[in-house]
């Protein structure tokens, strides 16, 4: 909208220009310096700003990577017999689980809910392991 603007300024300036002199050789439309300047940090900040948010995007999905390798873990867990030490290894994933930042929202609530599940089933399986002991 701005450019525009300045480009409606200079086309105003032309005409100015040819309507007194007569003809458009000889003219020179200045610039404002700060209109220049201003463009250049707009379009830097636009760069800097979409660099950012690729950046943050790959994080998301490498993230994402990470919690689906923890799924497939707990998974196997789950799936297995008995084992000595799941519940360790259990706890151990959860943790990593947390310190995992966020995944791309269109990924988030699915993968939550095989997450929760499948711990939700790891320890109904072991409550009702320590019953059936007793």
């Amino acid at each position: 909208e701005v450019e525009r603007m300045l480009h409606e300024q200079e086309e105003n300036a032309r005409i100015a220009y040819v309507a007194e002199m007569g003809e458009e050789e000889g003219f020179e439309y200045k610039k404002d310096p700060a209109a220049d300047r201003f463009f250049h940090e707009y379009r830097l900040f636009n760069a800097q700003r979409k660099e950012r948010f690729q950046a943050m995007q790959k994080e998301r999905e490498d993230n994402l990577k990470a919690k689906l390798e923890i799924i497939g873990q707990l998974k196997e867990l789950v799936e297995a017999p008995e084992q000595k030490g799941s519940l360790e290894k259990v706890k151990s994933l959860q943790k990593k689980w947390k310190s995992i930042g966020a995944v791309p929202q269109a990924d988030a609530e699915d993968l939550y809910q095989r997450y929760n599940a499948l711990n939700d089933l790891f320890y109904d399986t072991k409550n009702i392991e320590f019953e059936l002991k007793e």
